[in-house]
């Protein structure tokens, strides 16, 4: 008759059970790669970029017309200078905003507005310079309303823009909290019917040894009562 001996079987379901784990990492790892694919997080990162981007050429704008707003209160020449290199800035930003929409058609016609309104509010920016340097800010004042009629569209779309990145990157992470929760949960339900069997077949291999004790226990009194006969 086979043995069981407690001690060993418990050995044997602990070494089982710390294999089937490592098993399961394994397939959840490997699940996890095909589900969530280097791509998403990419797309992530993606929208962050061109929402940074963007960011950085409102402040530049900004800049350029801070420093010409303060060179018209003070006639100091180095706030042109500070305002030129804002605006010098500019253009590779734009070009930056290109190169990172020319997968996205929509940003990429937003991106073109914005390049053709930015243009015409630098275009503003110089020549009410020009005419504040001619003939004083009386003259100057249809053009500095023009300018900033110029800057409310580069806001608006840079705004439009980056509510459109948004939405991307809100999709995006909604895609990869599914994806997790999705893995999580399977990875869970796999961790609980494990669980549940190795119970299930520590309990039956208990019975089992219990039995067999007993049953040796009858033997040993039968063989012991057959001795005295």
């Amino acid at each position: 008759m086979l043995t069981f001996k407690k001690s060993t079987v418990e050995q044997l379901l602990i070494t089982g059970f710390s294999l089937t784990f490592a098993v399961l990492l394994l397939v959840g790892g490997i699940a996890w790669n095909i589900a969530v694919p280097m791509g998403a997080f990419q797309s992530v990162d993606h929208s962050r970029e061109v929402m940074a981007t963007l960011d950085d050429l409102r402040k530049q704008i900004g800049a350029a017309e801070s420093g010409q707003w303060a060179y018209f209160l003070t006639r100091e020449p180095n706030l042109l200078v500070d305002r030129d290199a804002a605006l010098g800035r500019v253009d590779p930003v734009l070009e930056r905003l290109v190169l990172l929409t020319k997968d996205n058609e929509a940003q990429q016609k937003r991106v073109e507005d914005l390049h053709a309104t930015v243009k015409r509010r630098i275009a503003t920016l110089r020549n009410s310079q020009t005419v504040f340097d001619r003939q004083g800010f009386g003259a100057t004042l249809p053009l500095f309303n023009a300018g900033r009629e110029a800057s409310g569209k580069v806001l608006g779309l840079i705004q439009a823009a980056e509510q459109a990145e948004l939405t991307l990157l809100e999709a995006s992470k909604a895609g990869e909290t599914s994806r997790l929760q999705l893995i999580a949960g399977s990875i869970g339900l796999l961790l609980v019917f494990l669980v549940m069997m190795a119970f299930r077949v520590r309990r039956a291999v208990a019975r089992r040894v219990s039995d067999e004790q007993a049953d040796m226990e009858v033997a040993q009194t039968l063989l012991r009562t057959g001795a005295l006969q």
